[in-house]
């Protein structure tokens, strides 16, 4: 996917001018980054951030675009969504909170938030061929913005999708554990050939 660096001539008139253009706020770390690609007798697959990668993707030549993109989220106010990404997933007791990074990208405004899911969604539609499949995972709280966002980029909605992280999952105080993460299943056109159902278990 692509989408060119955000600068401020093209932010929102009322995005706060100390907002990164193409770091996180939260570390500083710039989103951009060198493409990791693996290539097999039957496919190519990428890995990169797809604001560098989708420069050199061509139209309709993408099978799948599956990502589980930066949420922006993590809380209801504007404090709450630029904290850095380990204050707002990782336990502060965590030995985590030493040994990982903070996401790229998951402290950004909601209006900068928006134009990189717009961008992303349209460039999707770009780079897919027909028929090929989108699926994005999100965060709940940013689920209503991301729907109507897709339902304006051209591709079709198909339903959703759900993401078991295991029971190792952080435990919620008075609720259900924070095992599965939603997102989206989108089509670009008519898809051609049915799609096997069932529960697809990833091994690392």
């Amino acid at each position: 996917m692509t989408l060119e660096i955000i600068n401020p001539t093209n932010q929102p008139t009322n995005q706060p001018t100390n907002q990164p253009t193409n770091a996180c706020c939260a570390c500083g770390q710039a989103i951009l980054g060198k493409p990791v690609v693996v290539s097999g007798a039957n496919f190519t697959l990428y890995k990169n951030d797809f604001r560098g990668l989708g420069r050199v993707l061509a139209d309709n030549s993408v099978h799948a675009v599956i990502t589980d993109p930066p949420y922006g989220s993590g809380g209801f106010t504007i404090k709450d969504k630029t904290a850095s990404s380990k204050s707002k997933y990782v336990s502060s007791d965590s030995s985590y909170q030493q040994t990982l990074p903070n996401i790229d990208g998951d402290s950004l405004y909601p209006e900068v938030w928006r134009d990189l899911m717009t961008a992303a969604c349209a460039t999707a539609c770009r780079v897919l061929v027909e028929g090929g499949v989108f699926a994005l995972f999100i965060d709940w709280r940013q689920m209503p913005q991301l729907q109507r966002i897709l339902l304006n980029s051209g591709l079709t909605l198909r339903g959703c999708v759900v993401w078991d992280k295991g029971p190792s999952a952080r435990p919620n105080k008075n609720g259900f554990i924070n095992q599965v993460v939603s997102g989206f299943r989108q089509s670009n056109g008519t898809i051609a050939e049915k799609i096997r159902g069932g529960i697809y278990v990833v091994v690392k």
